[in-house]
């Protein structure tokens, strides 16, 4: 990891503490109302796991659900651009892809992401051609129906890994829901991390 990126890293580190501290101050109802307005990354950790993955996976396409404000993005595109695999990043708010472009022009990696804005379930039906590694972590109602639309597209092999799958606690009956989903498939081998918030890796047999 070259020390520009290292440094948008930390610049994105920084603000999530500061936001952290901000939401001390605000009740459940009022974090729902603000959530686009915070970061709510994967952290250091998931970041590094999911580099890694790509790095040694070389997937031809990576699909990201959930831009953000790229801060997997950021992971996800240089390792991307070390495995000669291309990475699509979906996101429905606007602002936080010019965001996540900034950022990523700031490091030299713009040129590896193609963002696509609007719904995911709706962005999912235009991908014509197999995917290989998938990042879920939009908001975690539509976990399952994003799977279930990205299901036939999957490759023997493909890899997809969920986030929040521990935690915050008010997203559990969904993170479990969509456990459940993909083990009554059959077509999947999945393991827990206790990495971040929780990672569940999902392997199409």
């Amino acid at each position: 990891m070259d020390e520009q990126i290292e440094r948008v890293l930390a610049e994105y580190q920084n603000r999530f503490e500061r936001e952290e501290v901000l939401k001390l101050d605000l009740s459940y109802e009022e974090l729902l109302k603000q959530r686009d307005d915070f970061l709510l990354p994967v952290g250091p950790a998931a970041g590094q796991l999911l580099n890694l993955l790509v790095r040694e996976l070389r997937p031809k396409l990576v699909v990201e659900l959930g831009t953000a404000y790229g801060y997997s993005t950021v992971w996800l595109a240089e390792a991307a651009r070390a495995a000669g695999s291309r990475l699509i990043s979906m996101e429905i708010v606007p602002e936080k892809v010019e965001y996540a472009r900034s950022k990523l022009a700031e490091v030299g990696l713009q040129e590896q992401v193609e963002f696509m804005v609007g719904d995911a379930q709706e962005l999912i039906r235009t991908i014509d051609e197999p995917v290989d590694f998938v990042l879920l972590d939009l908001w975690k109602e539509f976990y399952t129906p994003c799977f279930e639309l990205l299901r036939p597209r999957l490759e023997p092999g493909a890899l997809i890994v969920a986030d929040n799958m521990l935690q915050p606690k008010h997203f559990l009956e969904d993170a479990a829901r969509y456990r459940q989903v993909v083990a009554a498939t059959g077509e999947f081998e999945t393991i827990m991390l206790p990495i971040g918030n929780g990672l569940a890796l999902s392997r199409r047999l």
